[in-house]
């Protein structure tokens, strides 16, 4: 090799070898004179592990050579080390990290995928849905000035949020960008993936500028590296007022509450019968005491009355049916207690909420709205759980109700929520901005969240090993670690506003169909009370015809 050291260099450079962090490449050769023409058309990268020795007498003088990027068009950089000698042995002045010394990309261009606005591939991706194509950017806004802008954060959040950390690399490492824009970030397609996933899988993208989330099916073609965004997507809406609880008159008891009042009451009103029954039983019976004149009525209606709390003309004059007459009183009066108590409680406190699963926003009778967003559609059609399969199939998908899947641009949806009885289906980074700016105290404190799915966690996506992977890594980690992350998504992720709960003291009031059984009540009262007068009515008269007739009879004889 000493002699024939061109040759061998040559043939190097022309065999295809593996010029990644696998391998560590030793090239030796002799003289003074570094191999620049020949080593620039190998295909090595900012990961390559090459080391070239210059053999001088009986020493070696080490370079570590290594290219940002050979397919992108970068310069080859070739780096003292050390050497090696027979005396000395092996000395090393090379000391830095790999990718510290290798952090200037000398204005190398990288390609971005972007994931920009919503799309109408979903109709190609599920032909169950039929959606409309909606976008955030304005139609007379380029979109490096739409990404660049902070104004309005809340719309494709992810997405401006993952270039403004971009440019914070790219500071750092000094390399260029050529942004990708697409619509999706990359689903299964009949066999193949789309959108950011098919960019990494076409090898025209390096990195991805929006956050991704991990798939199964896409372990074999991306490699995720730092956690910079959590996706929260729920249902938004204003928890109905009314309770399911039953009706406020009779929710204060439970069913075994009342049937022991009524039985109590039973027992007073036989109580009270038998001591009247016992004092005509003695004889010792007043003729002008209505009590005494029809006991078992009489008494009836007096335990009635006083358990509703509204006394009695009539009162017992014995000892005996005065200890149960104030036994009776004392026990309405407790049980009169207990029950006001209970219902101005209910009245003063917050309406109970029932609404808090999936499974019962199913079973409600809310409107349901989705935003937009591929991978909403991706888990409606892949999940498993039976409640989702259900939900999709009840609420998403068209049929013979709906001609078209619920979908609805980010302000019309809203704009249903706050009106009440509307679920809108949203990323709440989106949401929260504009409910924090368009709605009422009251309205943010009604709101409710139902989760379909849990928050996503997402990260800083690059094509499957790729070179720029460590240095990428390197650097977000770096970004977190100082805060830098956390303060941007805190500018881009609108946290959820806040319900002050002093902001209104007012108490509930009860709704026309909560009184309705009120007035249900009392007209059956009325019509019993009539049918009662007029079947007293009908005997009276006949006992009066009778009478008649039996005198004239009387008479004749």
């Amino acid at each position: 090799m000493m002699e024939h050291h061109s040759l061998y260099v040559w043939q190097f450079s022309k065999v295809p070898l593996a010029f990644n962090e696998s391998y560590n490449w030793l090239l030796l050769k002799d003289g003074t004179e570094l191999p620049s023409s020949l080593l620039a058309e190998l295909p090595l990268s900012l990961a390559s592990e090459l080391t070239i020795a210059l053999r001088q007498s009986d020493s070696y003088v080490l370079y570590d050579a290594y290219n940002p990027s050979w397919r992108h068009g970068g310069h080859l950089n070739m780096t003292y080390m050390g050497n090696w000698t027979s005396k000395n042995g092996l000395t090393i002045t090379l000391t830095q990290q790999k990718y510290h010394r290798r952090a200037d990309l000398h204005g190398l261009l990288l390609n971005f995928s972007i994931v920009v606005g919503k799309s109408s591939i979903n109709n190609d991706l599920h032909p169950f849905y039929i959606v409309q194509q909606i976008t955030h950017r304005p139609p007379h806004m380029d979109l490096m000035t739409y990404i660049s802008s902070t104004s309005d954060p809340n719309l494709d959040s992810m997405s401006r949020f993952g270039y403004l950390l971009m440019k914070h690399l790219q500071n750092r490492h000094n390399f260029s960008m050529n942004i990708l824009p697409t619509k999706s970030w990359g689903y299964l397609i009949n066999g193949s993936f789309d959108g950011m996933m098919r960019h990494f899988i076409d090898g025209i993208s390096d990195a991805g500028i929006t956050p991704a989330q991990m798939k199964p099916e896409r372990i074999h073609y991306v490699d995720l590296t730092v956690k910079i965004w959590v996706a929260k997507i729920c249902f938004l809406f204003r928890h109905p007022k009314k309770s399911n609880l039953g009706n406020k008159f009779i929710k204060p008891f439970t069913p075994e509450v009342w049937w022991t009042t009524v039985a109590l009451g039973i027992i007073c009103w036989f109580a009270m019968s038998v001591t009247i029954l016992c004092k005509i039983w003695f004889g010792t019976s007043d003729p002008l005491n209505d009590l005494d004149n029809d006991p078992v009525m009489g008494s009836g209606l007096m335990t009635i009355a006083m358990i509703c709390q509204q006394g009695s003309h009539k009162e017992p004059r014995t000892y005996s049916g005065r200890i149960v007459f104030l036994a009776c009183i004392f026990f309405s009066l407790m049980l009169y207690q207990f029950y006001s108590a209970s219902i101005v409680g209910s009245l003063l406190a917050e309406p109970p909420r029932y609404i808090k699963t999936l499974k019962d926003l199913l079973d409600s009778d809310m409107e349901i709205g989705i935003e937009d967003i591929s991978y909403t559609f991706d888990f409606l059609h892949s999940s498993t759980d039976p409640v989702v399969q259900e939900f999709n199939k009840k609420r998403i998908i068209p049929n013979g109700k709906r001609s078209r899947t619920p979908t609805y641009d980010i302000e019309e949806g809203l704009q249903k929520v706050k009106k009440g009885g509307f679920a809108y289906h949203i990323d709440t980074s989106t949401a929260y901005k504009i409910i924090q700016d368009t709605f009422t105290d009251d309205e943010i404190c009604d709101l409710q969240d139902v989760h379909l799915f849990s928050p996503r966690i997402a990260y800083l996506a690059t094509a499957k090993n790729s070179p720029f992977k460590e240095i990428l890594t390197y650097g977000t980690r770096q970004m977190v670690e100082s805060g830098l992350i956390r303060r941007q998504y805190s500018f881009w992720s609108t946290p959820q506003p806040r319900c002050f709960r002093n902001h209104n003291t007012e108490p509930s009031p009860v709704t026309f169909d909560e009184f309705v059984p009120v007035i249900f009540l009392l007209l059956i009262g009325i019509m019993v009370s009539i049918g009662v007068a007029m079947t007293e009515s009908h005997v009276k008269c006949q006992a009066r015809k009778d009478f008649a007739i039996s005198r004239k009879y009387t008479q004749y004889n």
